[in-house]
């Protein structure tokens, strides 16, 4: 629930200390990012802006990725794709224009209002279901390619992740794939840290005059990185958003695909298919359930 700062119209500093605290492992704040109407159209611009990484990757590097994913697994080969986390249908648009059948899932409905809209101004046919992917029913053999692009496999919690690979397993058909990608510990290098800053109308987070918080928290045991956002309004309410990363190295996402039933069959430094080298910020994989002979 939001706190109050402002107690007998006076600034409770000791709480705004404890808000600021490191918090237990993967405890949720205080109202879902994605969901929010408000954050969540700012969230859409994000994604749309072709020049910004901050939501979607860059026209330039979406393109590379369609034009790689769609040559080594081609349409002919893997019909129906899921696109896992769609936003407004970047890659499922250009999945579709390649010749796939593509469904896409988001949670934000900002996001797959967009995506709806845009596939029926360009008669494009993909489906958009607005839903929470951790809570998607995979039916059986249902889609020869699953992808799940930009580090959405990293902000889950670890039951999340765990129930999700099932549902992937439980979905691909017979020599189906699973495309994802990861960050590593080199894509998040800073220690912990704090700033505020003041926004005194139609900022990120809210339309009204509000003082931001940013605090970055270290789980190092758990290689895990925090970023939380303690969003204070003038009436003295205090909203929190933490947003978890779970990164990963090479061998630890390869073993760990191994115990959740996926062989790794291919490794590279995104899903462009540049070649891996040593200490990646990002690692593209191509997972396959079962027993496969990696390459």
């Amino acid at each position: 629930m939001p706190a109050r700062i402002i107690r007998n119209g006076k600034l409770d500093l000791s709480l705004l200390h404890r808000l600021e605290k490191k918090p237990r492992l993967y405890e949720p704040g205080d109202f879902v990012f994605w969901t929010d109407p408000y954050i969540s159209s700012h969230v859409l611009e994000a994604h749309l802006d072709p020049h910004s990484d901050d939501a979607s990757r860059r026209a330039e590097t979406i393109e590379k990725t369609l034009k790689f994913i769609s040559e080594k697994y081609p349409p002919e080969n893997h019909p129906r794709l899921l696109d896992l986390g769609c936003g407004p249908g970047l890659y499922a648009s250009g999945f579709h224009d390649a010749g796939y059948r593509v469904t896409g899932i988001d949670y934000s409905p900002v996001s797959i209002g967009y995506a709806r809209d845009d596939a029926r101004k360009k008669r494009r046919e993909i489906t958009y279901l607005n839903m929470d992917y951790r809570e998607w029913k995979a039916g059986e053999n249902s889609f020869e390619i699953i992808v799940m692009i930009f580090g959405d496999f990293c902000v889950l919690d670890p039951a999340s992740r765990k129930r999700l690979l099932a549902n992937i397993r439980r979905a691909l058909s017979p020599g189906g794939v699973f495309l994802f990608d990861v960050f590593t510990e080199m894509y998040l290098p800073h220690p912990d840290e704090r700033a505020w800053y003041t926004m005194l109308r139609d900022g990120f987070w809210s339309r009204d005059k509000n003082l931001v918080f940013e605090i970055k928290h270290r789980y190092a045991d758990k290689s895990v990185h925090l970023n939380r956002y303690l969003i204070v309004t003038e009436d003295g309410t205090v909203r929190s958003c933490n947003l978890w990363h779970r990164w990963f190295e090479r061998g630890e996402i390869r073993e760990y695909l191994r115990t959740e039933g996926f062989e790794v069959e291919a490794m590279w430094a995104d899903l462009a298919g540049t070649p891996l080298k040593p200490s990646p910020e990002w690692i593209g994989i191509a997972a396959v359930p079962g027993e496969h002979q990696k390459i």
